[in-house]
């Protein structure tokens, strides 16, 4: 039974979707704007990289403080949910590092991730406060904030995926789903009594999500990666169209 606070496709999380698609266009249309000086364009990526660095470190941190009157308990939060082992938080510090160094490889995998895989975790998030709480804001801030990184990064900063995008998200998702495995596992042996489940690697999420519809464990897995190959051709698509040089 669902009892968190959060209710799914309530106010508070319509008003956040709409302010992450709000401020996806305005910060590409910043960043492609001829009129902006290259000093504010740089200001906004880097304040957007702070923003979700801040917003992964602050998940272990306001764990601790909320269970903080039970050490016992809030070690065990922050084992089994708070360390930055799950996909979106890696899509998020790869986010930060392509805003500060605009490294045309990080950037795409960015994107690719980010758009295809985050997104997910902002239609459907497994989350559990409501907006007067601050996990509600690091929660979006991260999970808006990545897919409007990845999204600025390739329409408005000029960094778009490359030939063979696609392969190389695909290859560094699954290892990343071999790591999740192997940290539940680490995690597991060196903390006993936890259960850690990062990458959903182990179970799917406890809240309804779209691996609902994926089949049972192992098989959602199998049925994620097929579908995110098939989402990132389909985010390459407007540079294959366009015949650039990237994939030529």
């Amino acid at each position: 039974m669902d009892i968190r606070e959060f209710q799914p496709f309530g106010t508070s999380h319509v008003c956040a979707l709409t302010a992450t698609v709000g401020i996806a266009v305005w910060l590409v249309s910043l960043q492609r704007s001829p009129v902006v000086s290259e000093r504010w364009k740089r200001g906004t990526a880097l304040t957007l990289a702070a923003l979700l660095f801040l917003a992964v470190v602050a998940d272990p941190v306001c764990a601790w403080w909320r269970f903080c009157g039970d050490p016992v308990v809030a070690a065990r939060i922050v084992h089994e949910n708070s360390w930055p082992f799950y996909f979106c938080d890696i899509a998020s510090l790869l986010c930060s590092v392509a805003l500060i160094w605009r490294n045309q490889r990080v950037a795409e995998l960015a994107y690719l991730w980010g758009v295809a895989g985050t997104s997910q975790g902002l239609i459907t998030p497994n989350l559990y406060f409501e907006w007067w709480q601050p996990e509600f804001w690091g929660f979006f801030i991260e999970h808006g904030g990545v897919p409007v990184a990845g999204l600025m990064l390739a329409f408005g900063m000029g960094l778009p995926p490359a030939a063979g995008a696609v392969r190389r998200a695909t290859l560094w998702g699954i290892l990343y789903l071999v790591g999740a495995g192997l940290a539940n596992w680490l995690i597991s042996l060196c903390f006993v009594g936890t259960h850690p489940n990062y990458g959903f690697v182990r179970a799917k999420p406890d809240v309804g999500s779209l691996f609902d519809y994926f089949g049972p464990w192992p098989w959602y897995l199998l049925t994620l990666l097929c579908i995110a190959i098939v989402v990132f051709h389909l985010l390459c698509l407007p540079w294959r169209s366009r015949k650039t040089p990237e994939f030529k």
